[in-house]
């Protein structure tokens, strides 16, 4: 049985009980914001949730481990930035006035990820499961080596050359117009939702 208690929160390597973790580095005494799930807490009776990734209009992603298998993976909720709170049991709530606004974009999320599991279009991160629990949805994927566009860009002076940008952007227009084609429109389009992998792709990372 995997004792989480010793899962490093920035790699998802056991630690060894140690603070700072022998593998990455990472400071395991550090917290997520109060907003965000805690570290090491298991969803699904399956996935550990890790150090927060990103945060977008629409959620908010968390590196995680699938204690079934010992991958890593990605865990995306959905947790409408503005409108959502979190209590300390991990519960997700919003006020009355805003229930119809969260539902409603709910039921879009469980559609949108249910949809593009086992999808080949080539700029999607694969979905692996999609789940709800505590009061809102998750959807889990492969972790692939990437930086933010945002990332990338700021490392490569702010702008990129049309040579440089062409073979990264052709995937992901494609992409948009199969899934358009399919009737699916992806929200929450932006540098810090749009991932470059170090294999040179580029791809959406908010489903």
């Amino acid at each position: 049985m995997l004792n989480t208690d010793r899962l490093c929160p920035g790699c998802m390597n056991d630690t060894g009980g140690e603070r700072i973790c022998p593998e990455c580095g990472y400071d395991c005494a550090q917290t997520n914001p109060t907003d965000c799930l805690p570290a090491r807490f298991v969803l699904g009776e399956r996935y550990a949730v890790g150090r927060v990734l990103e945060r977008g209009c629409e959620g908010i992603t968390y590196l995680g481990l699938d204690t079934a298998n010992g991958e890593t993976v990605r865990i995306r909720e959905y947790f409408p930035k503005g409108i959502s709170r979190r209590f300390p049991d991990g519960t997700v709530s919003v006020s009355e006035t805003d229930k119809f606004v969260f539902n409603d974009g709910l039921m879009d999320y469980l559609s949108l990820n249910r949809s593009l599991i086992g999808s080949e279009l080539p700029a999607l991160v694969p979905i692996l499961a999609v789940f709800e629990e505590n009061g809102t949805a998750y959807a889990v994927s492969q972790v692939i080596s990437c930086i933010t566009l945002r990332s990338f860009l700021s490392k490569n002076g702010g702008s990129l050359k049309w040579e440089q940008a062409r073979p990264l952007f052709l995937p992901l227009i494609d992409t948009l117009a199969g899934l358009h084609e399919n009737g699916i429109l992806l929200g929450d389009i932006s540098p810090d939702t749009v991932l470059v992998g170090r294999d040179g792709k580029m791809r959406f990372g908010n489903a």
